[in-house]
């Protein structure tokens, strides 16, 4: 509850203290540059200790956040303990193999065709479209994998993918950086394809990736699969 007051205060002084300078500037829009300068300073110097203030109850609510999972996990039944992490390595392996199959793509995309105007234009502004294609049934035991796949794919949207350049033209390499809450994946391109980015983005562009999934199952004979 204080630490909910002390950030409460401190966007409300915050805010009290921005609405004040905004209503100052307005009646005084003739000042000088040297003096709009000298009040914008003293201005910073009167909101930097609500600004202190805010960053240490934030931090004391991520300690009490941290605190209270780390308690209720604590709390989980030993029961269960097994089942979370054959859960949690099951999730892992999915999410290794659609990982691996993406960067597969992009780099056969990058380094095994032509460079395409058309496709890095689309990468810059949209980003990239995968699909994935699979001929699961959702009968029988294929169920599960079926399960698998889509929540492989889904753990997709916490990869951060990013293009830079390479120097190496016989085996690039790609790199990864990061852990499974949070993963950033850089793609090594050609300079062929570097030279068709902006001259800002020569040096690292970071871009998104779309990931839908398209099953093709068995329809007139279900019943096979289950035998």
């Amino acid at each position: 509850d204080l630490t909910h007051l002390n950030i409460k205060a401190s966007i409300m002084c915050m805010a009290s203290k921005v609405q004040s300078f905004i209503s100052e500037n307005k009646e005084e829009s003739s000042v000088e540059p040297a003096e709009s300068l000298d009040k914008l300073c003293s201005w910073t110097d009167e909101l930097m200790p609500s600004i202190k203030k805010l960053r240490q109850a934030i931090q004391c609510l991520m300690k009490t956040a941290k605190l209270t999972y780390s308690i209720v996990s604590l709390k989980e039944s030993t029961k269960c303990l097994p089942l979370s992490q054959k859960v949690r390595h099951r999730r892992d392996i999915v999410f290794s193999q659609s990982l691996t199959s993406l960067v597969t793509g992009l780099m056969t995309r990058l380094w095994c065709r032509n460079p395409d105007s058309m496709f890095i234009h689309m990468l810059r502004t949209l980003g990239v479209l995968c699909h994935f294609e699979g001929l699961l049934s959702c009968y029988g035991d294929e169920m599960g994998a079926l399960e698998d796949m889509v929540v492989g794919i889904d753990d997709l949207r916490r990869v951060l993918f990013w293009l830079e350049p390479s120097s190496a033209s016989c085996n690039p390499q790609p790199r990864i950086e990061g852990s499974r809450l949070f993963l950033r994946v850089f793609i090594p391109a050609p300079p062929s394809v570097i030279a068709l980015l902006p001259a800002d983005c020569h040096n690292g562009y970071r871009f998104t990736v779309s990931s839908v999934f398209f099953n093709i199952g068995i329809n007139e004979q279900a019943t096979l699969a289950e035998k």
